[in-house]
């Protein structure tokens, strides 16, 4: 303990920051194993796992656009039970209603209805569950405590919407490592299901979530559902290929259900595959640049007491005492990064939900084998440093003069490959990191077609769905905060969900018709959303009152789509769709700006919004002020609406773009800390330098040098070290980035002219921050005429 304590007050900066850096990546190691066992767990506790399959949907529309989804069809069920190879199919209908419990009523709550077989194959609760029968429920505690509030609430009775009255069976607990959220449950009947018969013919319309239970050991073959497709799929009503060409099945296994895939209507607690990848990576970057570190600082503090160990080998110390010295200063060093360590990892699970969801998730005897296992492996590492560092410069060295010229070159070139090592990987996390955040500000900027800020939203629940009731509530909110009028629509943000229309022009033939994306939206939409008016401002935006008419506003993208060369031309022409099999004249009101439904892409769709004065999917409200806005809030939940069903439209960017942002922020953060410890290291192996060309600089001042003589003597010595390790960040920078951006159709060009740049500054940076120790260390040395102990410091 006294040897720890005295290489403690030798050198401070190095043995605190020692010990800093290697807790750091102590926590990192055991966080990301902690990760890639909850990752390997998730779904493993079903005993037939490797044979069950999840079923996905992707449909190719006449327009070009591919709808993917996490459901299938109820026909696809249907034939797929006639097949030999498959053992059984189960699956889960999801549904919204009202529930209603001691007088209360709770509305658009999430329901699941199983088949028989689901509980069997995959029940995702802890306990073993018989199968319910009609009219009996599950429920989780959360769904308790968030919509009942029973104290006892098994034998309890609530109303679900037409669906009538239902006993609760029983109150489970999910399973920790299942993917699949499920809150209540109950037995699937075809009663529940509107339209039950048509929707059992429908192969083009999604109804269920499906499981299959494979016979073959083998990895399930997609092409067996391709062949159903041919076999029993009816051609898509106006589309001219062939079933097989437009519609697509896919079996996943269960383990990889939980890697999201962009449905948007998923039913599993997803990863991103590229948000672990992410983590992954960050994890190996962190632990590399705290190894480099570690190993440069420790050298550092080791070299300080060189002289000391040759002076005690002189006087007869053998190398079995020395090792035994050493072995007494890495034990309480190792204490010291394990004290650090446990409070780092206990001061992350409480300041991090994420961190602390993911402890929660891996078991308590998991957790200490995987802690043991870190501290033997951090204990390890320790020890070997420790070891070649005196095989190396100790037990293998004469105190002569020949070997102080050798330890002062090994310590040039060790410090060369240090600052080398450490810029190659901050400088490839800044550079990844640069272009990361530029491309991220430019997704999330972008123009969209519409105004992003001051927007609310809000789904139309029970209590609104009549226009009186939102005439009333409109009247309200401007009396109380002085908002506008409320625009409704059958669209918002990132709603994949609008209808495809085949629309042709008057001089077109009939088998020149253009499919044409649309949705519905009532007269205040165009100024509600801010939308850009490029021709037909002087027309007013209403209903038409022609029944053989239909007002419609198109986008510049259905200009072109449709072959028109002007404004004018489209204006005064007149175009055709065929509705519920009639052909009906549409009249174009406005030409406005593109508008993107989802993401930005190199090319706009075309877009139709009708003008109806309905009661639609969403109403929306701008606002001005935060004050305006939480009062807007505050009098939708008087009608019922939850904090789910009102939501901000900057909200649902920022929601949509989650993964993007996780990963931007863990870039970020990795790539902070390692240019801390680059700038410490910098400032480290600055000073040492000073130390070694201590007697160099001296000489040179002797001879009418300045210091900044000196500097560009340094900086010589230094530039090609800097400008190689430059040149390879710039390299694997540029490698890992642009992988990156390829998930993104659009990417701007100052990506990476943002990413250089930041690794251009990073290098200087750390070129003046050397110099500049240097500078400090040189002066320090001079002025308190230490310079014999400096060179035994070295």
């Amino acid at each position: 303990m006294n040897e720890f304590y005295h290489d403690v007050k030798l050198n401070p900066v190095p043995a605190v920051l020692g010990i800093i850096i290697s807790a750091i990546g102590f926590v990192t190691t055991f966080l990301t194993l902690a990760l890639s066992i909850s990752d390997f767990r998730t779904d493993r506790f079903y005993p037939d796992y490797r044979h069950i399959y999840r079923l996905e949907s992707q449909l190719l529309l006449p327009n070009g656009v591919r709808v993917r989804s996490a459901q299938v069809p109820l026909p696809l069920i249907d034939a797929l039970k006639k097949e030999p190879g498959i053992t059984s199919v189960s699956y889960a209908h999801r549904f919204f209603t009202s529930i209603r419990s001691e007088g209360r009523v709770m509305s658009d709550v999430e329901i699941f209805a199983v088949s028989p077989e689901f509980l069997t194959r995959l029940n995702p609760y802890r306990q073993s569950l018989a199968p319910l029968e009609a009219h009996e429920i599950y429920i989780t505690p959360a769904f308790n405590r968030r919509y009942l509030g029973f104290s006892s609430p098994r034998g309890k009775i609530i109303e679900l919407g037409n669906q009538g009255k239902f006993i609760i069976k029983d109150v489970v607990e999910p399973h920790k490592d299942s993917s699949q959220n499920m809150p209540i449950m109950i037995a699937f009947s075809p009663w529940m299901m509107e339209g039950y018969d048509d929707k059992r013919r429908d192969w083009y319309n999604n109804q269920v979530y499906a499981f299959i239970h494979s016979a073959s050991p083998q990895t399930f073959d997609n092409r067996l559902l391709d062949q159903v497709v041919e076999r029993y799929a009816p051609q898509l009503p106006g589309a001219p290929d062939t079933p097989a060409q437009s519609l697509h099945f896919s079996a996943r296994n269960i383990l990889a259900m939980h890697y999201g895939q962009g449905y948007p209507d998923e039913l599993a607690a997803v990863h991103s595959m590229a948000l672990l990848h992410t983590l992954y990576g960050a994890a190996i970057f962190v632990l590399l640049t705290t190894l480099v570190n570690f190993l440069s600082i420790n050298g550092i503090i080791n070299a300080a007491k060189r002289s000391s160990l040759h002076i005690k080998r002189c006087i007869g110390a053998s190398d079995k005492q020395i090792l035994a010295e050493y072995c007494g200063i890495i034990f309480p060093q190792f204490l010291c990064i394990m004290i650090l360590a446990l409070g780092m990892l206990l001061g992350s699970a409480l300041l991090s939900e994420p961190i602390l969801a993911l402890l929660h998730q891996v078991p308590c005897r998991l957790q200490v084998g995987v802690f043991m296992s870190v501290s033997l492996i951090m204990g390890g590492m320790i020890v070997l440093s420790q070891w070649i560092y005196l095989r190396l410069f100790v037990f293998s060295v004469r105190n002569t003069r020949g070997d102080a010229r050798f330890e002062s070159k090994a310590t040039y070139y060790i410090n060369k490959l240090s600052m080398v090592a450490q810029l190659l990987l901050s400088g490839s996390m800044v550079y990844i990191w640069a272009g990361a955040i530029a491309q991220n500000h430019y997704v999330m900027d972008t123009d969209f077609g519409y105004h992003k800020k001051n927007l609310l939203t809000f789904e139309i629940n029970e209590p609104l769905r009549s226009l009186a009731m939102l005439r009333m509530l409109q009247d309200r909110l401007k009396e109380s905060t002085g908002t506008s009028n409320i625009a409704l629509s059958s669209w918002r943000p990132f709603d994949m969900s609008p209808a495809v229309m085949t629309v042709q022009h008057g001089r077109q033939q009939q088998d020149q018709s253009v499919a044409i994306n649309a949705f519905s939206a009532d007269r205040n939409f165009p100024l509600v959303w801010g939308l850009e008016t490029l021709a037909g401002k002087e027309n007013a935006v209403s209903e038409s009152r022609d029944p053989a008419i239909l007002h419609v506003i198109v986008t510049r993208a259905f200009m072109n789509a449709m072959g028109q060369s002007s404004y004018d031309e489209v204006m005064n022409n007149t175009f055709y769709i065929d509705l519920d099999g009639k052909k009906e004249a549409l009249r174009v009101l406005r030409i406005v700006d593109n508008i993107y439904l989802g993401e930005r892409t190199t090319l706009p769709q075309p877009l139709m919004i009708f003008i109806k004065d309905n009661i639609e999917k969403y109403g929306s409200i701008k606002y001005s002020t935060r004050r305006q806005r939480d009062n807007i809030i505050s009098q939708l939940q008087d009608y019922g609406l939850s904090e789910g069903q009102i939501v901000l439209v900057d909200d649902l960017h920022r929601r949509h773009f989650k993964n993007h942002l996780l990963i931007t922020n863990v870039i970020r953060l990795v790539a902070a800390l390692s240019m801390l410890l680059l700038l410490g290291s910098a400032v480290i192996i600055g000073i040492s330098e000073a130390v070694r060309l201590n007697k160099t600089l001296k000489i040179m001042e002797a001879v009418g040098g300045s210091v900044y003589t000196g500097i560009v003597f340094f900086l010589q010595q230094n530039m090609a070290p800097l400008l190689i390790s430059s040149a390879l960040a710039f390299i694997v920078g540029f490698g890992f980035l642009h992988r990156w951006l390829k998930r993104y159709d659009l990417v701007t060009g100052l990506t990476y002219t943002y990413a250089l740049a930041a690794l251009l500054l990073l290098t200087l940076g750390v070129a003046a921050v050397m110099a500049l120790s240097l500078m400090a260390g040189g002066r320090w040395f001079r002025a308190t005429g230490r310079t014999q102990k400096g060179e035994a410091w070295m």
